[in-house]
Parts: structure tokens; sequence; C-alpha cells
């Protein structure tokens, strides 16, 4: 398997770190991205995951307001159902 992959690193001291891994573990949707892997090192929970390539939905988000031009309802909803 040569696919990219992104590490997310939260810090350990942060109540929800361990809860979002598992959470994002137990996902399975085609619009959210895969959880691979989570492990524990010097104060940190990094959590790994399939790369993105056209981006997030944050990012749809800020390029579609800068642009001044919204997203449409549609095209969210066939993004999360």
């Amino acid at each position: 398997e040569n696919q990219r992959r992104v590490l997310k690193a939260l810090e350990l001291d942060r109540g929800d770190a361990r809860r979002e891994a598992e959470i994002m573990r137990q996902l399975r949707h085609p619009q959210i991205i895969r959880f691979r892997d989570s492990f524990e090192e010097k104060g940190f929970l990094a959590i790994v995951m399939d790369h993105a390539a056209c981006g997030d939905l944050l990012k749809r988000v800020d390029v579609a307001k800068k642009a001044e031009h919204p997203l449409q309802e549609e095209q969210v909803m066939r993004w999360v159902t």
C-alpha cells in the first residue's frame, strides 16, 4: 500500500485527545478521512490517517468564504450524508 498519510499531533494533557482518537477509530464513512493508527510519544498523541488530497471541509469553507462564494447546501449535504 503506497498511499500518503498524515499525522495529527495532540498534546496528551488535553483531556480529550485519547477520546478523539477513539472516536476516529470507530468512524466509517466515505466522506470522513480514515483513521489508520495512533501512538503516544513525548507527551503527544499522534493520530495517523489517510491524506486528503483535496483538503478538508474546513479548507473548502475557508476558500468559499474568502472568495465570497458560499457553498451550495446540496454540495455540503452530499459530502456529509
